[in-house]
């Protein structure tokens, strides 16, 4: 990895973090998108010095606000002017429902259009690249997600899980046509495995409680995309799913080929 710049979203804590720590580890040059400033230099800090490298560098960005994803783009051409791999990471559940800054459903506009105006924004770069890599973490709950196309911002009726689920539906969607729009790219959905992050903050204490007891670390499930990121085995794969580090079919919904197209020009309407 060394010699490769990496942007990773989500960074601060959990698995994002733990993905950082291990790019930072094999030499590579680490970006930490967070959404909290504060907590992403003292994120930074921290892979610093527990990986011993000097190349990671924290930068603030809201998923939630689109004016927020155009600013950190800029950023990102301006100061370093070039990406090879891009971690769409970062993630959020909320039991009850939420708005954006731009007046999307707070985990259908984070967990699935943030990045996909993030991405797209920032596929000049990535396609520059000699090797450049998508990975789009997803969730084994993609299973249990539809795409509501006539309810997409959950207005009609809203759910936790069945709002989270779509989301996590939309990212394999997304990654698969990106795959097939971007041919020069190896772009990958996955699923990380069962990890007690921050994600869990807002499910009811007995859910957190059965999660903890069947979940790994965040270094464990860090490791999936640690492995699209880095391995050279990985190199040149697109369009398919992981768990963890291993390929493995997505839900049949997920390989719908015309709901990914549809989906992508849905987005494209909304983010603009």
């Amino acid at each position: 990895m060394e010699g490769r710049l990496c942007l990773v979203t989500g960074a601060s804590s959990g698995i994002g973090f733990a993905t950082c720590k291990g790019l930072a580890e094999r030499g590579a040059t680490v970006i930490m998108a967070c959404r909290d400033g504060q907590r992403g230099a003292a994120a930074a800090a921290a892979v610093r010095a527990v990986s011993r490298s000097g190349a990671v560098e924290s930068m603030q960005l809201d998923l939630a606000s689109l004016a927020s994803i155009h600013d950190f783009a800029a950023q990102v051409q301006n100061w370093f002017g070039r990406l090879d791999v891009l971690i769409n990471n970062a993630g959020v559940a909320t039991r009850s429902r939420q708005r954006t800054a731009d007046g999307f459903e707070l985990q259908f506009g984070v967990n699935h259009l943030g990045h996909f105006a993030l991405t797209r924004l920032l596929l000049p770069l990535l396609e520059q690249s000699t090797d450049g890599r998508v990975a789009v973490v997803s969730s084994a709950l993609h299973r249990a997600g539809k795409i509501a196309w006539d309810d997409l911002q959950s207005d009609k009726q809203y759910r936790m899980m069945q709002a989270y689920a779509q989301s996590k539906l939309a990212n394999i969607l997304f990654a698969r046509e990106l795959a097939r729009r971007s041919p020069a790219l190896a772009v990958n959905a996955l699923h990380p495995g069962g990890a007690a992050t921050a994600i869990m903050r807002e499910l009811p204490a007995p859910a957190r409680a059965l999660i903890r007891v069947f979940s790994g670390s965040p270094e464990r499930a860090a490791q999936g995309s640690i492995h699209l990121a880095a391995s050279d085995s990985a190199r040149g794969i697109s369009g398919r799913y992981f768990v963890r580090c291993t390929e493995q079919p997505p839900a049949a919904a997920a390989r719908d080929a015309e709901a990914a197209r549809r989906l992508w020009e849905v987005s494209e309407a909304l983010v603009g």
